[in-house]
């Protein structure tokens, strides 16, 4: 009975492969599972990284960059007369979005924070020391100061405005919402009206000046800030001598 006994032992570890770990099997579905929990991660932070990269250097590209040069023109038609030109404020241009007097927003990005969509309407109202809003204008000259109701002769005002993308766009598209945040581009044209409804919006005067910009082909450079002027040293009269 003992070799008996035996020799099923004997018969039932050769069919098992032997030994006490026989019956053991390598958990190959928890090592693959391991390995594609891993291989996902790395391609998700991959991915990821690619995707910021992506759009930084999306945002770093987005014109007007500091290497661009444009000019668009504005105007201001209030109560269907056409106002003088802006001029820069004291400081001059300190940003790289300004004026010559000549109705043209010249935009040559010197700061990060005035390029691509931040190169806006607003930064040019910002440096001309004046305010335009959505239903308000204020040039800071008289006469020039208006909000929707103000009287145009005897009727109500109100305020729109209409960008031109060329000189050949004679209708122009209507502008909306805040001023502050409206784009500027390369050669379009905005015109700001204050004027009773059904006043017909035109290009501004200064459309004529974008063909010829008066520092086309200069290279921009900010405002020098200004620093006060030196005191004259006062010198005391030499002392008499006594009698």
């Amino acid at each position: 009975m003992g070799k008996a006994s035996n020799a099923k032992k004997v018969n039932r570890a050769a069919a098992t492969g032997g030994g006490r770990t026989a019956g053991k099997r390598t958990p190959v579905l928890w090592y693959s599972a391991i390995f594609m929990v891993v291989v996902i991660g790395v391609l998700g932070v991959a991915l990821s990284s690619k995707n910021i990269a992506d759009k930084q250097a999306s945002a770093e590209v987005t014109p007007p960059t500091k290497k661009d040069h444009w000019h668009a023109a504005y105007g201001f038609n209030l109560c269907g007369e056409w106002a003088s030109a802006l001029n820069d404020g004291a400081a001059g241009d300190t940003t790289g979005i300004h004026t010559h007097g000549d109705g043209l927003i010249h935009t040559h990005p010197f700061l990060n924070s005035v390029t691509g969509k931040n190169a806006t309407f607003g930064k040019l109202m910002k440096i001309t020391d004046t305010a335009v809003t959505a239903t308000s204008v204020d040039l800071k000259r008289d006469n020039e100061k208006l909000k929707n109701g103000d009287k145009c002769g005897s009727k109500p005002g109100v305020l729109t405005a209409r960008s031109f993308k060329n000189l050949e766009d004679k209708a122009g598209t209507e502008l909306k919402g805040s001023p502050s945040a409206w784009r500027i581009k390369d050669g379009t044209l905005i015109t700001i009206s204050f004027n009773p409804k059904g006043f017909k919006v035109e290009q501004p005067p200064s459309a004529g000046n974008l063909s010829d910009p008066k520092d086309l082909g200069q290279t921009p450079q900010p405002t020098p800030a200004s620093t006060p002027a030196p005191t004259s040293e006062t010198t005391s009269a030499p002392p008499t001598s006594a009698p």
